[in-house]
Formats: structure tokens, C-alpha cells, sequence
């Protein structure tokens, strides 16, 4: 399951899985919107209990990538296992602990939100004209809030580090892909022969 907090207030069709992509671009392209976030701490539990099969409260920190599959369901983004190994503060560097994990999962997540939070410019819608007529710049670039470029405007100027980031660079902007009917029948007759 899905952390409810990542999806936030809005309902989501069909429980978030859909043939068109995220209901929500801009959400889905904050920098907290990592798969390390998207879990809870119970499924977290599940998995590392199923892996810690001699019952000694730690697992191999070599299984991290199998830990991190169990509780996704699905293999994990290299991005994930760097950014948890790097985090990982451990007591015995060959030992992963429930409270190791914990910490350093709690520790991302802070850290994550912290930059997604910079999203929100404005509560006020006063404050935003008075910025506005003073030409005052925002306090936060949006290469330090989201991972790729939102709109088209974005795209300039742009900050993209990692070799994952410059494979999904190459089309940064992504529209709602909506089909009437017809369309869709259409396209199933095509791929059908």
C-alpha cells in the first residue's frame, strides 16, 4: 500500500494506478516522492521480519535491495539503495537492526520533506501580489524542490546530477494522455492485429 500522506488529501482514481501516469505531476515530481517515503513503517516491519528468518533482529546489509523488494513489491530504484546505504548509521557494519533502519528511513524523510515543503510558496494570496509587484525572487529554485523540470518554463536553467535524472531529462515535460472512446477502441483493434 501506498502511504496516505504521499498521496495527500486528493482521491486518487482508481487507488492511484492508472494507464495515463500520475493524477498529480507536481506532486509526483517533489523531491520527497522517493520510494523510500511511500511505504509505511508496518510494511517496512513485514518485510524485515520475513527476512530475519533465525529471529536475531538484525538482517545481512548486503539484503538491503532484497528488504527494500520485499516491502515495494517490486525492485527497487538504484537511488533508493544509495541514498538508504548512505544514511545507514550502524553499530556493526555488516548488520542492518529494526532501529538502524528506522533511524535512517526517519532521517530521509525528514531531510526529503524539508526540500518538498519549499514548494509552497504562498498561503497568502495578498503576500504573493505584494512579492509580485515588488519583483521579489522566490526563496527556493525549483531544481531544490522537484527532481525534474514541472513545466516548460522550468526547463531552463534546470540542475540535473544524477545519470537517472539526465536519462528522464530527455523529455522533461509530461502531458495527460486523454482518449476518447473511439480512440481507445481503436488503439486495442491495432495492437490486437
Amino acid at each position: 500500500g501506498i502511504n496516505a500522506e504521499y498521496m495527500g488529501s486528493q482521491e486518487m482514481a482508481f487507488f492511484g494506478i492508472t494507464s495515463f501516469g500520475p493524477q498529480n505531476h507536481f506532486q509526483n515530481g517533489l523531491v520527497n516522492a522517493i520510494g523510500l517515503n511511500m511505504f509505511s513503517e508496518e510494511e517496512y516491519k513485514n518485510a524485515f521480519i520475513k527476512m530475519d528468518e533465525g529471529k536475531e533482529g538484525f538482517i545481512p546489509r548486503e539484503r538491503i535491495k532484497e528488504l527494500l523488494t520485499l516491502t515495494y513489491g517490486f525492485e527497487p530504484l538504484e537511488e533508493d539503495i544509495e541514498l538508504l546505504n548512505s544514511e545507514l548509521v550502524l553499530k556493526d557494519e555488516t548488520k542492518l537492526t529494526w532501529e538502524e533502519l528506522m533511524a535512517a528511513l526517519a532521517l530521509i524523510k525528514g531531510k526529503t520533506s524539508e526540500k518538498a515543503s519549499q514548494s509552497k510558496h504562498y498561503t497568502s494570496h495578498g503576500k504573493y501580489i505584494d512579492d509580485r509587484v515588488k519583483h521579489k525572487r522566490l526563496e527556493a529554485a525549483p531544481d531544490e524542490k522537484y527532481k525534474l523540470p514541472m513545466t516548460s518554463g522550468q526547463k531552463y536553467g534546470f540542475k540535473v546530477t544524477t545519470e537517472g535524472e539526465k536519462g528522464f531529462y530527455k523529455n522533461p515535460v509530461t502531458y495527460p494522455k486523454n482518449m476518447c472512446n473511439e480512440t481507445k477502441y481503436a488503439e486495442i483493434m491495432i495492437k490486437t492485429g
